[in-house]
Order: C-alpha cells, then sequence, then structure tokens
C-alpha cells in the first residue's frame, strides 16, 4: 500500500476499536441497576421512614409536639409531597394542629382555599374534642388577617400564591401573631423570604428525591469522525408529588445539557434517596437502590443542607 492509503486505514482501524471498546463500556455491568444492587454496600443502620399518609401525619404530630416541649417557638413542616393532594394536606396539618393543643389559650390554623377550609371544619366538627374545638379558628389566608394574638398559629400555603398577594402577607403576619408557638407546613409554598426562613426550625421533614444517571458521548472538537469519550452523571432531583402518566419522568426531560455533549446514550433512574427528620433527631441521609421498598441509612447531618 502507498503510505497515502495506510495512514488512511490505520485511521480506520483506531476508530473501529475505539467504537467496539466505547460499546463494551455502556455493556459493561457497572452501568446498570442490577450490578449496583448485587454490589456489597455499606450498610449503616436501619431506618424507617413513614411509608403511608398516616404514618407522616402521626411522625409530624410527634415531632412538632417534641418540639413545642423542648421550648422551640418558631418550626417548619416540610412534606411537600403531599401539597397537591388536598385530603392528605388537610389531615397532615390537622394532625400537627393537635400537638398545639397542649398550649394554654386560643389556637388557629390558617388554610390555603376554600376546599381545604371545608375539609378541615368537617373533620374538626367530627373528631376534636369540645373543648380544643371551640379554642379553634379556622380560615383562608388571602381573607383573614390577624386582629388578635394566640397561642398557637399554624400556616400552610399553597404554591400559587404570589409574594404580592394578600396571602403572602397574611401568612408572614400571621406567623409572628402567636405568643408561644408558631407552625409553617411547606414553607417554599408559603414564600418566607430568606431571612424569614432563618428564625424557624424544621422539626419534621419528608424529601422524597429521584437519582438518576446518564452517560453522554463526547466528540473531540466536535468533529463526529474524531475518537468519541464517554461521561457519566449522576442527578439528585426532588420527587413531583404528582408523577407524570406513563411512570416517572426522566431526569433528563427538562435539564438543559449545559456541559455539551450529544443526548444521553443510556438514562437509567438508579433509585430514590431521602432527607428524613423527625424531632429531636438529627437530619438523616438514606438511600434505596433500583426497586427496594426500604431504605437503607448511608448518615446524618448536623445542620440542615442549604437551601
Amino acid at each position: 500500500f502507498a503510505p497515502k492509503q495506510l495512514n488512511t486505514l490505520m485511521r480506520i482501524g483506531l476508530i473501529t476499536v475505539t467504537l467496539l471498546a466505547a460499546s463494551d463500556a455502556i455493556r459493561h455491568p457497572r452501568f446498570h441497576v442490577a450490578a449496583l444492587r448485587d454490589r456489597p454496600r455499606c450498610r449503616v443502620l436501619g431506618c424507617s421512614v413513614p411509608s403511608s399518609v398516616e404514618e407522616m401525619a402521626e411522625a409530624a404530630r410527634a415531632a412538632v409536639m417534641s418540639a413545642v416541649v423542648s421550648g422551640q417557638r418558631e418550626m417548619t413542616v416540610e412534606a411537600e409531597i403531599v401539597q397537591e393532594n388536598d385530603e392528605a394536606f388537610v389531615h397532615l396539618a390537622l394532625r400537627c394542629m393537635r400537638a398545639l393543643t397542649v398550649l394554654s389559650g386560643p389556637l388557629v390554623l390558617m388554610l390555603p382555599n376554600l376546599k381545604t377550609l371545608a375539609a378541615a371544619e368537617e373533620t374538626v366538627s367530627a373528631d376534636w374534642p369540645v373543648a380544643d374545638r371551640r379554642r379553634l379558628r379556622l380560615g383562608i389566608l388571602e381573607y383573614c388577617e390577624p386582629v388578635e394574638r394566640a397561642a398557637g398559629v399554624m400556616v400552610a400555603g399553597c404554591s400559587d400564591y404570589d409574594r404580592d398577594s394578600p396571602a403572602h402577607r397574611n401568612a408572614c403576619a400571621w406567623l409572628r401573631a402567636s405568643t408561644q408557638a408558631s407552625v409553617c407546613l411547606n414553607s417554599p409554598a408559603v414564600g418566607l423570604l430568606k431571612f424569614e426562613r432563618a428564625r424557624f426550625e424544621t422539626v419534621f421533614a419528608f424529601e422524597p428525591h429521584h437519582v438518576t444517571r446518564e452517560v453522554h458521548r463526547f466528540s473531540a472538537a466536535g468533529r463526529r469522525d474524531a475518537v468519541s469519550h464517554f461521561a457519566e452523571r449522576h442527578y439528585v432531583t426532588p420527587q413531583a408529588s404528582t408523577p407524570p402518566e406513563g411512570g416517572e419522568e426522566p431526569a433528563s426531560a427538562a435539564r438543559p445539557n449545559v456541559l455539551g455533549g450529544e443526548l444521553p446514550v443510556v438514562t437509567e433512574m438508579l433509585g430514590k434517596a431521602m432527607l428524613y427528620r423527625a424531632h429531636p433527631e438529627p437530619w438523616q441521609v438514606m438511600l434505596a437502590l433500583g426497586g427496594a421498598s426500604e431504605y437503607e441509612r448511608l448518615g446524618q447531618l448536623p445542620a440542615p443542607p442549604p437551601a
């Protein structure tokens, strides 16, 4: 062969070997969830988390009760997974409100809309003792401004509130109107500002996340005939309160490809991660790989993760 033909054949051979190696790498067991499940994992301690709305509500009530008894005055309960479910949302709010009945004096529960107000009134009339019913005031944030102080106040917000709406203004005013304890349910939905949020301690948090892995192909200098490289990325994204139809949405569906490269060659849902806290326990970081139904605790956080 002529030198020019030899050079061309060598380039073709190099590209072929590279592509075969890349395809073997993609098929390698380490790229698949089954291998991650079978791989020995670091088991710190088993940790149980609520598996139903009823269990979550009871855990939140116990956490609020523990914080109130220990003297905590401003606290939040974070469980955005129930934000779009009115029945679960009201159930959680009323269960946390029961923890405030240990206080002496009037109690206030502010809800986001008429539907949640009607559901709360029905539950309180059926299940609450008469003495506690008489000192509990229910209202809608958008229409009820604080005209008097109360021993215990809970504000439950809705994600469609605007910072310029009366609801946001009334929510902040009600949280300041308590004389003994105030609770903010799902603070991002209420819209607390950063300096306002700093005053509150998160006494209960139930924050599930999706863990997704992507493999991207990169071409040197943007040329398709050049040697390709592969990069693996992992994403942890908050779990939506209502999963889209057809299963879980891939994490890359709405995420821009900021690092360049082509579309993902492989996209896999590795499992679930959980940030969990119930006062007085510290923050727990947990992981459930693949289709595991139980979480394993990876460790503890001395302070809440930055927002």
